[in-house]
C-alpha cells in the first residue's frame, strides 16, 4: 500500500524531477535551490525543531554570501489581508519574537529592517496586545555612547512627513514618550523645521523623573547667534488658550538668552499666576552688568498701550512692586523714561473716588533718603497738579523735620520752594502754623520804573512778639473832638495797645497845634482831641496779637536747638565754618550721572 504523502527521493542532477512527499533530511544537502509547498490553510510548508534546551540552536539557519544577497526573505503575495512576509512568534517570558543581528563593526548596516513601498504602508510596524503591563509595541536598544535607540528619517524634500510619528488613542495616553538624561532632544536643521503633535489633550508632555537642581521637563535650544531664532515656538489658536502653560513649585516658566520669555498675543503677550503667599506670577532676573529683569515693550504707535501693566485685588496689595537690593550706589526700584515731548516717566493713577488713596506712593527708611526723589536738569523735578485739593502734599510724623523741603543753589535768584499764586486771593505759599525764615522776609514786585529788567524788595519789620498795627487819618470837629473806628474784630485778635498821633498841617501856619488821646479804646473805637479845631490827625494804634493761636501756642523768642541739630547752624558760613556743620547737610543728593538718566530702547 503506498503512502499518502511517501518520502522524497534524492537525485543525482540539477534540476531533477519534481515530486510531492515528505523530505526527511539528516546532513547537508547541496542544491541549486529548494522549494516546497503546500495548499493547506494551516500548513507549515518548512519546519524546523531544534529539541536541544541549551545553547544557541537554530530551527532554522540560512545564510547568503552575496554582497547584496538576503538571508531570510519572506514573501506575502496576497494583495489583500494581514499576510506577513516574514513572522516571528516566541512563548518565552523574556524572548524575542524577531531578532536581527549584524555583527560588522563598521558601515550602516541593520540588524532590522523593514521598507513599503505603498503610499500608506508602514516599513516595520510592532504591536503588543496585551492590555496590561508595561509592554512595547516597539522597542530600539543601542549600546553605542553616541548611539540612537530609535532612529526615524523621513528623506522627502517637501510635504508633511514625520521622521518619528506617535499617535496614542487613549485619553490619557502619550503618542511619544520618552525618558532619560533628556527626555525628548531634536536637533532641527530647516529653518522652517517643527516640532509638531497631534493629541486632544497635550500636544506634548514632559516629565523629568531628577532630583538635579537644573533638571529641564523641556528645554529648547536654538544655537544660532543672529536672527531671531526660538529655543521653543508653542501656538495656541484658542482664545481662551495659552501658548505656553508652565506650572511648577517655584518658578512655572523660565527662559534664558537674549530674551528670556517672550509672548505674542492679541491679548496677553505674557500671563503669570502664583497661588503662594509670597509667589511671584512673572519674575525676571537678569545677572548682566547692564541688563533688565522684567522688559515690557508696546510698539503700537497709538492707543492707551502699555509695555508693563500691573495690578493687584488686594487691599494691601501693589500693583506694581520695585526693588533694588544693593546696599551701595544709585540703585533704582523702578524707573521710568519718556521720549515724548509730552510723555510721562512714571505714570500713577488711583480711581478710587474716596479714601486716601496714592497715585504714586514712595517709601524711604534710610535716614537720608527720599520716598520720592525727583530730578530734571532744566525743568521741574518734581511737578504736581489738581483740580480741587494740593498738587503736591508733604507730611512728616519726625517731631522735628519738615513736611516738604526745598533746597536752592547758593547765589543768583533760586528759590527752595516756590508757590504762584494769579488771583487777589490766591495764594502762592501757605502756611497754616507758624511760617519761620532765617533771612529776610519780604515781598518782591517787578520795580514799577524798570519792570524788564530789575526787582523792587521791601522787607518786614521784625518784633520778639507777634505785632499787629492799625493805621488811619481823621479830621476833629469844630470841639477839636473825633472818633477812630476800628475793625469790629479787633479786640478779639489784640491786647496791650499802643497808640501813635501827628498833627498834620500842609499850610504850614505858624501856631501849633497838641494833639492827645482823650479816650482809649472801648467797643473798637477810641477818641482824640487836638487844641484846635478841624485840625488833621494821622494815628497808630500797635497791638500784640492774641487771637486763638497766640493764646494756645504762645510765642517764645528764645528756643533751644533739638537735640541733633545742636552743633550746626542754619548758615554755618556766616561764622567762616564750611557747608559740613550746616543743619541740612546731607539732605539731599547729587543729580544722578549720566548712566540712571535714561536707559535706551531695547
Amino acid at each position: 500500500m503506498l503512502l499518502a504523502n511517501p518520502p522524497v527521493e534524492l537525485q543525482p542532477t540539477t534540476p531533477g524531477i519534481a515530486q510531492d512527499g515528505n523530505l526527511n533530511i539528516t546532513g547537508r544537502v547541496l542544491g541549486g535551490s529548494l522549494h516546497a509547498s503546500s495548499s493547506t490553510s494551516s500548513a507549515q510548508v518548512i519546519f524546523g525543531t531544534a529539541t536541544s534546551t541549551t545553547g544557541n540552536t537554530f530551527a532554522g539557519a540560512f545564510r547568503s554570501d552575496s554582497i547584496a544577497g538576503v538571508g531570510v526573505y519572506g514573501w506575502a503575495t496576497a494583495a489583500t489581508g494581514t499576510a506577513n512576509g516574514v513572522r516571528g512568534q516566541s512563548f518565552s517570558s523574556s524572548g524575542t519574537g524577531v531578532f536581527g543581528w549584524v555583527t560588522a563593526t563598521s558601515g550602516f548596516n541593520y540588524g532590522v529592517r523593514g521598507e513599503s513601498a505603498s503610499t500608506s504602508g508602514t516599513g516595520v510596524s510592532g504591536l503588543a496586545t496585551s492590555a496590561t503591563g508595561l509592554t512595547n509595541g516597539l522597542r530600539g536598544q543601542s549600546d553605542s555612547t553616541t548611539g540612537k535607540g530609535v532612529l526615524g528619517v523621513a528623506s522627502a524634500a517637501f510635504g508633511t512627513n514625520y521622521g518619528v510619528y506617535g499617535r496614542a488613542i487613549s485619553p490619557s495616553g502619550y503618542g511619544v514618550y520618552a525618558e532619560g538624561n533628556m527626555g525628548c532632544t531634536g536637533i532641527l536643521t530647516s529653518p522652517l523645521a517643527q516640532f509638531v503633535g497631534a493629541s486632544l489633550n497635550q500636544v506634548l508632555f514632559a516629565q523629568n523623573l531628577s532630583s538635579a537642581q537644573d533638571a529641564s521637563g523641556v528645554k529648547g535650544i536654538s544655537t544660532a547667534v543672529s536672527g531671531n531664532t526660538l529655543g521653543g515656538y508653542f501656538y495656541s489658536a484658542s482664545n481662551t488658550g495659552r501658548g505656553v502653560y508652565g506650572y511648577g513649585g517655584a518658578v512655572g516658566v523660565f527662559g534664558e538668552g537674549a530674551i528670556g520669555v517672550r509672548g505674542v498675543s492679541s491679548g496677553d503677550g505674557v500671563y503669570g499666576t502664583s497661588s503662594g503667599t509670597s509667589g511671584r506670577a512673572v519674575y525676571g532676573e537678569v545677572t548682566g552688568t547692564s541688563g533688565v529683569g522684567l522688559w515690557g515693550l508696546a510698539s503700537a504707535g497709538s492707543g492707551n498701550t502699555y509695555g508693563v501693566y500691573g495690578r493687584s485685588d488686594s487691599p494691601t496689595g501693589h500693583g506694581m512692586f520695585g526693588y533694588a537690593s544693593s546696599g551701595s550706589g544709585l540703585a533704582i526700584g523702578v524707573q521710568g523714561h519718556s521720549n515724548s515731548t509730552s510723555g510721562t516717566g512714571i505714570w500713577g493713577e488711583s480711581n478710587a473716588a474716596s479714601g486716601s488713596n496714592q497715585g504714586v506712593y514712595g517709601l524711604a527708611t534710610s535716614a537720608d533718603g527720599f520716598g520720592v526723589y525727583g530730578h530734571n536738569p532744566h525743568g521741574y523735578g518734581v511737578y504736581g497738579t489738581s483740580n480741587e485739593k494740593a498738587g503736591v502734599f508733604g507730611k512728616t510724623t519726625d517731631l522735628y523735620d519738615p513736611g516738604v523741603y526745598g533746597e536752592c543753589a547758593p547765589g543768583g535768584y533760586g528759590s527752595g520752594v516756590t508757590g504762584w499764586g494769579v488771583g487777589q486771593y490766591m495764594f502762592g505759599v501757605l502756611s497754616i502754623g507758624t511760617l519761620s525764615a532765617s533771612g529776610y522776609k519780604a515781598f518782591r514786585i517787578d520795580h514799577p520804573l524798570d519792570p524788564e529788567n530789575k526787582y523792587l524788595m521791601h522787607y518786614a519789620t521784625e518784633s520778639p512778639i507777634p505785632q499787629n498795627f492799625y493805621v488811619g487819618n481823621v479830621v476833629t470837629d469844630a470841639q477839636g473832638y473825633a472818633w477812630v473806628e476800628l475793625p469790629d474784630y479787633f479786640e478779639e485778635i489784640n491786647k496791650n495797645f499802643k497808640y501813635q498821633l501827628t498833627v498834620l498841617d500842609d499850610a504850614d501856619s505858624t501856631g501849633f497845634v497838641q494833639v492827645k488821646v482823650s479816650k482809649k479804646i472801648r467797643g473798637r473805637h477810641f477818641q482824640i482831641r487836638t487844641s484846635a479845631p478841624r485840625t488833621e490827625v494821622s494815628w497808630r494804634v500797635d497791638a500784640d496779637r492774641n487771637d486763638l493761636f497766640n493764646r494756645r501756642y504762645p510765642p517764645q523768642d528764645v528756643l533751644d536747638k533739638p537735640a541733633r541739630e545742636k552743633g550746626t547752624y542754619q548758615h554755618p558760613e556766616l561764622y567762616d565754618l564750611g557747608p559740613e556743620r550746616g543743619m541740612s547737610y546731607g539732605a539731599t543728593k547729587a543729580p544722578p550721572p549720566e548712566g540712571k538718566k535714561s536707559r535706551e530702547s531695547k
